[in-house]
């Protein structure tokens, strides 16, 4: 790692199912600092003028190496499921899973991948080319990571999380965020917003709760805070070889 703390933490979600990015910037205040969006080549661009700054992926870094398959690392690592073994899994996807925390299994064909898993393989790659390289493996002022977003909330969160796309889904995930001191509107507010006149005519304020995408780069974002000024609640997972993930787990007491 570096040795100052970087000046910005950069979440990016390339899960959209269409071509697009979203990116959200959170200084070392957990402030947003910017939130955008667009191809590759645009958030790459935002990434590019960073001369200090921890670069956090919502997504794996490429394909599997099928290590999990391996018969002397499934003993040095982890028992494999009842009545069968791990396949076509990433070391951290297993681990992820031992946790109780299910997320996209990344296959070993690239060719096989989805198209937001292929996008976010090109965005290490571009990354790399530009000088930023891994968090977990050398000390440099421009730095990336692996994060899940989906395995962040559910990490996090107390009890059953809903659905990502869904208004309640939104709501719980801003509120974690909120909860654990970034700098957000409080979702509660909403309801707050939501008068029986407003109700009626179907206005809603919706623009007081980020979308999706926003909320998964804002998780990834935060991650990367958490790895520099509270490490402590940090696990790293998954294979040096195959590409290392980081989770956060919950404050001691809570």
């Amino acid at each position: 790692m570096a040795s100052d703390p970087p000046t910005l933490f950069l979440g990016i979600d390339p899960t959209s199912a269409r071509e697009g990015m979203v990116y959200v910037a959170l200084d070392a205040e957990r402030r947003i600092f910017a939130i955008g969006g667009g191809k590759m080549s645009e958030v790459l661009a935002f990434a590019a003028g960073q001369s200090h700054a921890l670069v956090a992926i919502n997504g794996p870094g490429g394909p599997n190496l099928g290590l999990t398959e391996n018969e002397e690392v499934q003993q040095r690592l982890f028992s494999a499921p009842e009545g069968g073994k791990w396949n076509n899994l990433r070391v951290a996807e297993v681990e992820l899973l031992q946790r109780g925390l299910d997320v996209p299994h990344t296959p070993a064909n690239r060719a096989d991948c989805p198209v937001w898993m292929q996008r976010g393989f090109s965005l290490y790659e571009q990354l790399t080319r530009m000088g930023y390289a891994a968090f977990t493996e050398a000390e440099s002022q421009r730095q990336w990571v692996e994060v899940s977003s989906r395995a962040v909330f559910a990490s996090l969160n107390v009890g059953t999380l809903f659905d990502q796309r869904s208004l309640e889904g939104r709501l719980q995930r801003q509120l974690l965020l909120h909860t654990e001191g970034v700098v957000l509107q409080d979702p509660m507010d909403f309801f707050e917003e939501v008068t029986r006149h407003r109700l009626l005519r179907g206005v809603l304020p919706y623009k007081m709760i980020y979308g999706v995408h926003e909320l998964n780069a804002l998780a990834a974002a935060y991650t990367g805070w958490l790895a520099v000024y509270q490490p402590e609640r940090i696990l790293i997972l998954g294979d040096v070889q195959e590409g290392q993930l980081l989770l956060p787990v919950k404050a001691a007491g809570d």
